[in-house]
C-alpha cells in the first residue's frame, strides 16, 4: 500500500480505560464469544484499487452489503474482488484486540510471514501468511498463535452462529493442510522433538463494513507430528516433476477414481519455457496458489492508473506478486506498449524495423491511425488493449474427471475508455488486435514472454478445473502439498513508468512517415517531482499543485484550469479533487514531453512542416492488462468424452462413458493417507524471536533490556524498573521498502494498553478498549525511549547545528512554506552557508526550483539554466561541491520518528541535489551532494577519501534474479576484470577507497546486504557505493542509517529500473574509463560518478 504517512496522535482518558476493564469484570454478563472490531480509521480510504476507484469510493458504493452468492450482484461481487487483497491485511488488528483485552503476550510475538522479505526465495505458503489471510505469529520459543478464517467460503454477516472454541478449532482443521507445513518448519528450526503449543483464534471478515468478528476462546493444542490428517491421498510430487523434465506439453489430466491425479502432455517443437528456463515445480506451485488460494478475485495482471500521471501501478491479482508467471504476465502487457508506439521500454529504442523483419506487414497502432482517412481519424482515442482468455478451449468428459486443453491461447483484445472489450472498436485498433493474435508466434521468436504466457495459462487452466472438482466434492490428492515447494527470487516491479512519445504523422489522408520520439526523460523528471516513496500528498495539496502547474496560455489547460477554480476544495469530495487533479497532470505531462523535444526532434519536426504543412497530431495509447482467470473457459467447457491420439494429444469424439469419473472424499480419515508425499520439500523458518539474548541493564540501570537481532529483523524487550512499564518491539525486513514494525506497550498489570505500528509506510498509534462485545480504536500519542524503541544499537541519531565546515564547500538547505494558505504559490526559502561562516537567505519560486529539479532534458529552453540556482549566485564563489542538508528526521526509519506530512520532490534535499547535478555540464557548476547529518555530514565530505585511479566492483553471484537476469555478464564485459570480484578481498588493504556493489537483488534483501558492509571493518573509511537493479527502489533512509553506523566515508545511490537498463552498459563503461583517468588526480567520487546521488 503506497499512502501517505500520517501520525496517529489519538489520546484516550482513562475513565474510558476504565468504563472497558469494567465491562470485561460484570459478573451479571455473559462473557461474549466474539468481539467486533470495526478496522476503518486504519483504512487507507484514498488508495487507489485495480479499477481506478479508491478504496472509499468503493465502500461507500457497497454500502456494507455482504459478498453476494452465486451470480447474484455482479457489480457488489466486482467490489469485493476489487478490496479483497487490500483490506485482508488489516488482520492484523485482531493480534492487537487479543493482547490487549484476552491474554496480553509474554514474549513478542513476530508474524511469521514477514520473516521473509519480498521478493527472497520462500516457501510457497509463505506469502498467505504475509497477506495475513493467515495470520500466524511465533515467539521463537516453541509457541504459536493463529488467527483463520472461519467458514472462508461462506460469508457471513455478523457475528457467526457458533461458539469461538469450536469455531477455532473447526478452522485449524480446515487450515491445517497448509499450516502443518507451517509448523513442520518451526520443528525444524528448533530442533529435537519438543512439541510446539498451539493456540488458534477464528475470526470472520466483513469487508464491506470494514469489521473483523474475533473469537475470545481459542482451540489450545500441541503438535509433536505433521503428518497430513488423511482425508486425502498423498499428490505424488516426484511424478509431476518427472511430467516436467520429460519436456512435455501440459494438454489435460485425468483424475482417478483413488484420487490419483493424472497429467497429459505431448511433445512440443520446443521443450515449454517461463523466461528461457523450463517450467519447474515451483511455476505450478505458483499457479496452484493463484486458482485455489488467491483470493476472492481470479489471477490478472495489469498496469494501472496510480497516484501519480507519469507512473503506473502494477496489480497483481491471485498472488503473482515475485513470481516468475506474474513476471510473464507484466512483460507480455508492456510489449502492449510496444506495438502500440513502437518503442521497446526494457531494450530500448525503436524497434519497428525489427518486427518487420518477423512480421513484414506488421505496423503499430499509430501507424495504423495515421493511415486512416476520413474525420474519424481526426481525433484521439484511449484504448486498453489486454489479453483475454475468452479463446482459452477447454473440453471435459462426461464425468468431469477427465479435462483437456483443445487451445490454451490469450487472445488480445481492446475496450474503449469507460467501455467494455470490443465495444466500439475502431479500425486501426480493431487491425493492431488481429494481427497480434495472427502473428502471435511470430513475435514470440521476438518477445519469448508471449510463448511463456501460453504456459501460464496452461497450468492455470488445469488447476481452476481441479477447484472445480474440489467444490463439488470430489477426491482430489493434497494439493496442498504444493505449497511445500520453495519459490525462488523473482522480484516483480510494483509500479512501472509510461510510456510517453511524441509522434509525428502526416496529415488525415495523406502518406508519410510516422516519427517517434521517446520522452521517457519527461516522465523521470516528473518522478522527481512527486513526494518520496511511498508517501502521497493530501487530495488537496495534490489539487492545487496540479492547478498551479497548468499552462494558461494552452488552450485545453486553460479550460480545465477555470473549471478547477470553480470549485471549493475545502467541500468537494476526494474523488472529485483527484479526478480533476490527475485530468490536469496528464495534460502537463503530454504538453511538457511536445514542448521539452531536444534539438534534434525539433528540426526534424520543422523539416516536416515545410513539406507536410502545420498540423501534427498526438495519439495517446493508455493502459492495458491481463485476464488470467480461466473460470470463464471451463464454464464453457463441452462436457464430452476424450480420445487420445497416438501423439498423446487430446482429441474431441462422440459422448461415452470414460472411466468411473473422479470418487467423492471419504467423511473419515484413512491411516494409509496420513504420510507427507515423497520429496516433500523440508522448509526450516528464519531464526526469530528473543531465543537466549541476555538480559542487560541500559540507561544508566532504569531499564533492563533484551534485544536480539537476526537476518530477518530485530526483537526486543524493555522494562522500566520503576513504573513496570514493558515494550514488546519487533520489526521485519528493518532495510526493505516493506518493513513492518510493532510496538506493544505492557502497562504494570501486564495489560497491553497501546500499540505502535509501520504498515506499509504508513504509522499507527492507537488504544484499544472494549464496550460490550464491541472493540474501539482510540489514537494515542507516541512510546517514549526513542534512542531504545526507535534505533539499532550502536547507530547514532539527532542532528545538531553545524560549526565547521571545510573550504571548498557550501550548504544549502530548504526551508517550506508547509501548509500555508497556498503552499503551491509560496516560495521555498533557501539558505546558503558558506565555508567562511557566511550565510544568506533568497525566497526561492516554485517553478524555478521545480525547473532545477526536473533537469534539462526536460524543461523548455534549457540553455537558458536555472536564474540564480544554477549556475550559483555569485556570492556562493565557486565551491568544489553544494551540500544539501536534509531536513530533520528524514534519513530515520519510519517507525522512528513521526513523520511530517508529504513533501513534493522539489522540497527534498536529494531531489535538489539531483538536479544541481544534472545542470553541472551546462553551467560548470559544483558537484553536488546530500547532507544527512547538520553536525556531521560537511566533516565526512572533508575527510572523504579521494578516488585515484581504483575501484573494486562487486556483483554477487546470484544477486541478479529477475529482470536483472543475465546482468552480471554485461556489466562484467564493461568494467576491468581484474577489478571485478563476488565480494570483499580478505584482506582490507587490498580494499581500495571505492567499492560499487551492482545488484538486482529485491530491495529489502540489497538493503541487507547494504548493511552488513557498512558494518564491515573492511570497509572502514571507504567509500560505498551501489547500483541497484532491483524491481524496486531502496527504502530513502537507507543512506543516512548505513553511515550511521560509523565505519562507511560516504554512500552513493543510483536505481536503475527495468525500462532505464537499456542505458546502464554506455554508461558504467563510461565511468571504469573515468576511474582510470583519475589516477593521480586527486578527484572525488561525487566528479567522476555523475548521475549517482552521493550522501555524508
Amino acid at each position: 500500500m503506497r499512502s501517505r504517512r500520517g501520525w496517529w496522535r489519538w489520546t484516550i482518558g482513562a475513565a474510558s480505560l476504565l468504563a472497558g476493564a469494567a465491562v470485561l469484570g460484570l459478573p451479571s454478563e455473559p462473557e461474549p464469544e466474539w468481539l467486533e472490531i470495526d478496522y476503518r480509521p486504519f483504512v487507507d480510504l484514498d488508495r487507489i484499487s485495480h479499477s481506478g476507484e479508491t478504496v472509499g469510493e468503493l465502500l461507500d458504493r457497497l454500502g456494507g452489503r455482504p459478498r453476494p452468492a452465486g451470480s447474484e450482484r455482479p457489480e457488489d461481487r466486482a467490489a469485493h474482488a476489487l478490496l479483497d487483497p487490500l483490506l485482508e491485511p488489516y488482520a492484523f488488528v485482531l493480534s492487537d484486540v487479543v493482547d490487549a483485552l484476552v491474554e496480553p503476550p509474554q514474549l513478542p510475538w513476530v508474524e511469521v510471514g514477514a520473516l521473509w522479505s519480498p521478493g527472497e526465495p520462500q516457501p510457497a505458503w509463505a506469502e498467505l501468511l504475509r497477506s495475513r489471510r493467515f495470520l500466524v505469529e511465533s515467539d521463537g520459543a516453541g509457541r504459536l498463535r493463529a488467527f483463520l478464517p472461519f467458514r472462508e467460503s461462506e460469508p457471513i454477516a455478523g457475528e457467526p452462529p457458533v461458539g469461538s472454541e469450536a469455531a477455532a478449532r473447526a478452522a485449524w482443521e480446515d487450515a491445517w493442510p497448509v499450516l502443518r507445513l507451517v509448523a513442520a518448519a518451526e520443528r525444524r528450526r528448533l530442533g529435537g522433538d519438543r512439541p510446539l503449543a498451539v493456540e488458534v483464534y477464528a475470526y470472520t471478515h466483513e469487508p464491506a463494513r470494514t469489521r473483523f468478528h474475533v473469537g475470545v476462546r481459542p482451540f489450545r493444542t500441541e503438535i509433536s507430528e505433521t503428518a497430513p490428517d488423511g482425508r486425502r491421498p498423498p499428490l505424488d510430487l516426484d511424478r509431476i516433476q518427472r511430467f516436467l523434465d520429460s519436456g512435455w506439453q501440459l494438454e489435460g489430466g485425468r483424475v482417478e477414481p483413488d484420487g490419483t491425479l493424472r497429467l497429459f502432455g505431448s511433445r512440443p517443437k520446443r521443450p515449454p519455457a517461463l523466461l528461457g528456463h523450463p517450467v519447474t515445480l515451483a511455476d505450478v506451485a505458483v499457479a496452484y496458489r493463484a486458482v485455489f488460494h488467491g483470493g476472492a478475485a481470479e489471477p490478472y495482471m495489469s498496469l494501472d492508473r496510480g497516484d501519480r500521471a507519469e507512473r503506473m501501478t502494477v496489480n497483481y491479482g491471485g498472488r503473482l506478486r515475485d513470481t516468475r508467471l506474474g513476471l510473464v504476465s507484466l512483460l507480455c502487457d508492456v510489449r502492449f506498449k510496444t506495438f502500440s508506439v513502437g518503442l521497446d521500454p526494457l531494450r530500448g529504442g525503436d524497434v519497428r524495423e525489427r518486427l518487420r523483419a518477423r512480421v513484414p506487414d506488421f505496423a503499430t497502432h499509430v501507424e495504423r491511425f495515421a493511415r486512416l482517412a476520413g474525420p474519424e481519424a481526426a481525433g484521439g482515442q484511449q484504448t486498453r488493449l489486454w489479453f483475454y482468455p475468452d479463446d482459452v478451449e477447454m473440453a471435459l468428459s462426461a464425468r468431469g474427471d477427465l479435462m483437456a486443453l483443445a487451445r490454451a491461447r490469450m487472445t488480445a483484445a481492446s475496450e474503449r475508455a469507460g467501455g467494455g472489450a470490443g465495444e466500439d472498436v475502431p479500425a486501426w485498433t480493431r487491425g493492431l488486435v488481429e494481427q497480434i493474435n495472427a502473428q502471435y508466434d511470430a513475435l514470440a521468436e521476438e518477445f519469448p514472454e508471449l510463448a511463456g504466457l501460453d504456459q501460464a495459462v496452461r497450468w492455470l487452466a488445469l488447476f481452476t478445473w481441479l477447484r472445480q472438482l474440489d467444490r463439488q466434492g470430489a477426491l482430489l490428492p493434497e494439493l496442498d502439498a504444493l505449497l511445500a515447494v520453495p519459490l525462488p527470487s523473482v522480484p516483480t516491479p510494483r509500479s512501472f513508468p509510461q510510456v510517453v512519445a511524441v509522434h509525428a504523422i502526416p496529415p488525415a489522408g495523406r502518406e508519410g512517415p510516422v516519427d517517434v520520439f521517446d520522452r521517457s526523460p519527461v516522465v523521470d523528471a516528473l518522478a522527481r517531482l512527486a513526494p518520496r516513496e511511498g508517501e502521497r500528498l493530501s487530495p488537496r495539496r495534490r489539487f492545487a499543485r496540479a492547478l498551479a502547474a497548468l499552462d494558461r496560455n494552452h488552450p485545453q489547460q486553460a479550460a480545465l484550469a477555470r473549471e478547477m477554480e470553480a470549485i471549493d476544495p475545502r467541500r468537494a469530495s476526494t474523488a472529485d479533487l483527484l479526478r480533476l487533479a490527475r485530468r490536469a497532470e496528464r495534460l502537463r505531462l503530454h504538453a511538457l514531453a511536445l514542448r521539452s523535444l531536444p534539438e534534434a526532434g525539433r528540426r526534424r519536426l520543422e523539416e516536416r512542416r515545410k513539406t507536410e504543412g502545420p498540423e501534427l497530431r498526438v495519439f495517446d495509447v493508455a493502459i492495458g492488462g491481463l485476464d488470467l482467470g480461466m473460470g470463464r473457459a471451463l464454464a464453457g467447457a463441452a462436457r464430452r468424452s476424450l480420445r487420445w491420439g497416438s501423439s498423446g494429444v487430446a482429441a474431441l469424439a462422440a459422448p461415452e462413458a470414460v472411466g468411473a469419473g473422479p470418487a467423492p472424499r471419504p467423511e473419515a480419515p484413512r491411516e494409509e493417507w496420513r504420510r507427507d508425499p515423497e520429496g516433500l520439500p523440508d522448509a526450516v523458518l528464519p531464526d526469530h524471536g528473543l531465543g537466549q539474548a541476555p538480559e542487560h541493564a541500559a540507561a544508566g540501570g532504569s531499564f533492563k533490556r533484551r534485544y536480539r537481532e537476526t537476518a530477518s529483523g530485530w526483537f526486543q524487550r524493555l522494562e522500566e524498573e520503576t513504573s513496570g512499564t514493558v515494550w514488546l518491539q519487533v520489526v521485519t525486513d528493518p532495510d526493505g521498502p516493506e518493513a513492518r514494525s510493532r510496538l506493544v506497550e505492557l502497562g504494570p498489570d501486564g495489560r497491553a494498553v497501546r500499540f505502535e505500528r509501520t504498515e506499509e509506510g504508513r504509522q499507527l498509534a492507537y488504544r484499544l478498549a472494549r464496550d460490550g462485545s464491541r472493540v474501539v480504536a482510540r489514537r494515542a500519542g507516541r512510546a517514549r525511549l526513542l534512542p531504545f524503541l526507535r534505533l539499532r544499537p550502536g547507530s547514532h541519531a539527532g542532528p545538531t547545528r553545524a560549526t565547521l565546515q571545510p573550504a571548498d564547500l557550501v550548504t544549502l538547505s530548504l526551508e517550506s512554506p508547509g501548509e500555508a494558505a497556498d503552499p503551491e504559490r509560496a516560495p521555498v526559502t533557501v539558505s546558503f552557508r558558506l565555508s567562511d561562516g557566511r550565510a544568506f537567505t533568497a525566497p526561492v519560486p516554485r517553478p524555478l526550483l521545480q525547473r532545477l529539479v526536473m533537469g534539462p532534458e526536460a524543461v523548455p529552453a534549457p540553455e537558458k539554466g536555472v536564474p540564480g540556482l544554477a549556475p550559483l549566485p555569485e556570492m556562493a564563489g565557486r565551491p568544489r561541491a553544494v551540500m544539501v542538508l536534509e531536513g530533520a528526521g528524514r534519513g530515520l526509519p519510519p517507525w522512528a520518528v513521526a513523520p511530517a506530512p508529504a513533501v513534493p520532490g522539489e522540497e527534498e534535499a536529494e531531489r535538489v541535489a539531483l538536479g544541481f547535478a544534472s545542470w553541472r555540464d551546462r553551467t560548470s557548476g559544483p558537484a553536488a551532494v546530500v547532507g544527512v547529518d547538520v553536525a556531521r555530514s560537511p566533516g565526512r565530505w572533508g575527510g572523504a577519501p579521494a578516488v585515484n585511479g581504483d575501484a573494486l566492483l562487486l556483483a554477487p553471484r546470484g544477486a541478479f534474479p529477475g529482470l536483472a537476469e543475465g546482468w552480471r555478464e554485461r556489466i562484467a564485459a564493461n568494467w576491468p576484470a581484474d577489478r571485478l570480484v563476488e565480494a570483499l578481498p580478505e584482506d582490507a588493504a587490498s580494499v581500495p577507497s571505492l567499492v560499487l556493489l551492482v545488484s538486482g537483488e529485491p530491495p529489502g534483501l540489497l538493503g541487507r546486504r547494504l548493511r552488513s558492509l557498512a558494518r564491515d571493518e573492511r570497509m572502514s573509511g571507504k567509500i560505498l557505493a551501489v547500483w541497484s537493479l532491483a524491481a524496486g527502489p531502496l527504502r530513502p533512509d537507507l543512506p543516512a542509517t548505513l553511515l550511521a553506523e560509523g565505519r562507511l566515508a560516504a554512500v552513493g545511490l543510483r536505481h536503475w529500473p527495468a525500462a532505464r537498463l537499456s542505458r546502464l552498459e554506455a554508461v558504467l563503461a563510461a565511468r571504469a574509463a573515468a576511474v582510470r583517468a583519475s589516477a593521480g588526480k586527486g578527484l572525488r567520487a561525487e566528479e567522476i560518478f555523475a548521475g549517482t546521488l552521493w550522501f555524508y
